[in-house]
């Protein structure tokens, strides 16, 4: 991440450096006096100077705000996913335990008939019946766990997308400083 930045960031001073030095170019105009035309230079080279350094100092703190914005949308986002997962995985597994449930009320029927008639002890027929009650109970727990899961991932998800609006600002921030250093350089040419 910091090789990134690092390398954005020369990228960034090489634009700028070379923007600057192809509208001196075009701005420098001959002059009657030398002495004048090199004073005049020097201001120039000099205000040049400080709106880079103005310019980089606003790019640089722009950076950085985008990489802790990125740094916290990419755990946003795995936040979204991992409650993603476990809403799905509630769903699926509700579905496993209803359909569960006929083959299992018809195996206790089947059960209580054999212990009527005596051909199985009763410890058979009560884990059957406790079988039933577990996934009564646990269908239930995941019914009730499942609008808490949706209300969280609800929220997470306009969490993530208030930070993808917030990088979004930075990046038109960072757009329009680079076109603002483009505009002077225009007014130079004039």
């Amino acid at each position: 991440m910091k090789r990134t930045t690092i390398c954005a960031f020369c990228c960034l001073i090489t634009f700028i450096i070379l923007c600057s030095q192809q509208s001196y170019a075009q701005s420098a105009a001959p002059s009657s006096s030398p002495q004048v035309n090199q004073g005049q230079m020097l201001k120039e080279l000099l205000d040049e100077v400080r709106q880079l350094r103005i310019d980089l100092s606003r790019m640089s703190s722009s950076a950085y705000r985008a990489q802790m914005v990125f740094e916290r949308l990419r755990l946003q986002q795995e936040q979204v996913n991992r409650l993603t997962t476990e809403l799905n995985k509630a769903n699926t597994e509700i579905g496993e335990l209803k359909s569960a449930r006929p083959t299992l009320n018809e195996k206790i029927e089947a059960l209580e008939k054999k212990w009527e008639t005596g051909l199985i002890p009763e410890t058979e027929l009560k884990a059957a019946k406790a079988e039933m009650e577990w996934l009564n109970r646990r269908e239930q727990s995941l019914v009730d766990r499942e609008p808490q899961l949706i209300a969280e991932l609800n929220v997470e998800r306009g969490n993530l997308e208030a930070l993808k609006a917030r990088l979004d600002e930075i990046e038109r921030e960072i757009l329009t400083t680079g076109k603002s250093e483009d505009g002077k350089s225009d007014k130079r040419d004039r």
